[in-house]
């Protein structure tokens, strides 16, 4: 889902659904997008499926400067 600049990706929680198609250790998951700004520094925030505190990680991700 894309909203206010931000794009996100999630899945049932575990109370909804014990066997949600959550992102796990051992898969590679893989996704793409076309955007016509170069990449720069940037945080991504993880959350987690089963238990504990979402955390920031540094990427690399698209620009929000303008044109």
């Amino acid at each position: 889902m894309v909203t206010g600049g931000s794009l996100t990706w999630s899945c049932e929680t575990l109370a909804q659904n014990p066997n949600a198609n959550a992102i796990r250790w051992g898969t590679l998951y893989n996704f793409r997008f076309d955007s016509n700004r170069p990449p720069q520094d940037e945080f991504a925030v993880i959350g987690f499926f089963k238990m504990g505190v979402p955390i920031m990680a540094p990427i690399q991700g698209h620009s929000t400067g303008p044109d």
